[in-house]
């Protein structure tokens, strides 16, 4: 995807102007939520006593956000043996985990920790609601965001993964960096897949930065600013809606789904369809899946026996070869839309010295109305040149902008 860039610009979300005080005010209360879960609980670290009644997990190497870290070095790519302690990764994985009591939910916790452990990923974890039904998912994940911008850059995460508490970790040896944006998509800020309904945000990356911000700050208020819209399966529903919006669309990518959210495969673990889990794959999620614990007991016994047929080394899966194609591939569409923009912006050019030739001649013989209205084109298409020079589409309708108030000033048979 490429870059959709307006510096200095007020983005335009739910058809409202959002002023930077609305996110300074989201980001007050989220603080002071995030702040008395901590103090509620002790540490992010402790769980109530009630969870731990039934099972004792209170073993969790839960982080609080709000703690500095170091940050491992992006050099940092070697293998560590199982006994060491990786140095700490800059991609935190984030859940939530509502019902403590049940089992099931907890081991599928845990098989995240194993992973966690392993990869010197931070696990961040909420146990009570923050908003009503699903909504505390988008505001956890932006209370999470806000408090890592308020630190210095070098000890803040980069990226932060979300999984419902519905997964389970079937092959721990993959890493999650080996899934972020190579170089060349330095704003793509959000990677996600899609199944047969649409897009799953059920599991998917999202970078630290204000962009993340700003959309998880519109789909909370999605269903406030826009109440008439139906949403099928609410803040997913949201998300899909606002990831359509052009201060959004340009910013993230549909990665293909088996990556990091495969769904469970129905016959004796065979892959039958695209979406589905086979040997090797990272995880497998369950939205929707008529009964839910008993299929998940069925992945979690997998998992906890460690099968070696499940967890296979990173260089025996697909996953290398997989993730270079994706890329590649959208490395070629993004070239090809740069050259697209470039050609755009070289049809303006040209447009625009006819025009300056045109008008050497005829400027003394133009009205003043005419000529304040090429001179307020001409700039309008700079100031949009300025701001999205590699975004064709918007080039394009500027250009025709320019074209329409400046070809009936031009000879006929110029290039309209």
């Amino acid at each position: 995807m490429l870059p959709l860039t307006r510096p200095g610009a007020t983005r335009k979300i739910l058809g409202l102007l959002i002023p930077p005080v609305t996110v300074l005010l989201v980001w007050v209360t989220l603080r002071a939520i995030l702040h008395s879960h901590i103090q509620s609980s002790g540490s992010f670290a402790q769980p109530s006593t009630d969870t731990l009644a039934l099972e004792p997990w209170n073993e969790l190497p839960v982080d609080d956000p709000s703690t500095e870290r170091r940050p491992r070095p992006s050099s940092d790519r070697q293998r560590l043996p199982d006994d060491q302690v990786p140095l700490e990764s800059t991609v935190a994985k984030v859940t939530l985990l509502f019902n403590g009591k049940d089992p099931t939910f907890v081991r599928a916790i845990r098989t995240h920790q194993a992973h966690c452990r392993r990869h010197g990923h931070p696990l961040i974890l909420l146990r009570h609601a923050i908003l009503d039904g699903v909504w505390s998912k988008p505001a956890y994940i932006l209370a999470v965001l806000l408090e890592e911008l308020r630190k210095p850059e070098r000890e803040r995460l980069a990226w932060l993964f979300w999984v419902d508490a519905d997964t389970v970790v079937m092959n721990p040896k993959i890493p999650l960096d080996i899934f972020l944006p190579p170089i060349e998509f330095p704003h793509t800020h959000l990677l996600l897949s899609a199944d047969p309904h649409g897009v799953n945000n059920g599991v998917f990356f999202i970078k630290v930065n204000p962009w993340s911000v700003e959309l998880l700050s519109a789909v909370i208020a999605y269903t406030t600013f826009r109440p008439e819209t139906q949403l099928r399966f609410r803040d997913q529903s949201a998300l899909e809606e606002l990831l359509k919006e052009r201060a959004f669309k340009k910013n993230f990518s549909l990665v293909p789904q088996r990556w990091f959210n495969a769904y469970q495969s129905e016959i004796d673990d065979r892959r039958t369809l695209s979406f589905q889990v086979e040997h090797g794959d990272f995880l497998v999620h369950f939205p929707g899946v008529p009964n839910r614990q008993e299929q998940m007991k069925r992945y979690l016994d997998k998992s906890e026996h460690h099968l070696p047929e499940w967890e296979l080394d990173l260089a025996s899966t697909n996953y290398t070869a997989e993730i270079k194609s994706y890329w590649d591939e959208q490395i070629d569409l993004l070239q090809k839309e740069r050259a697209r923009a470039d050609q755009v912006v070289d049809e303006a050019n040209d447009l625009m010295k006819d025009l300056g030739e045109q008008t050497k001649t005829h400027w003394n013989d133009m009205t003043s109305g005419d000529r304040e209205t090429i001179l307020a084109a001409i700039d309008d298409f700079r100031k949009t040149l300025d701001e999205n020079t590699e975004d064709e589409e918007i080039l394009e309708i500027a250009l025709k902008d320019l074209q329409k108030v400046c070809i009936p000033y031009l000879p006929q048979g110029l290039s309209a």
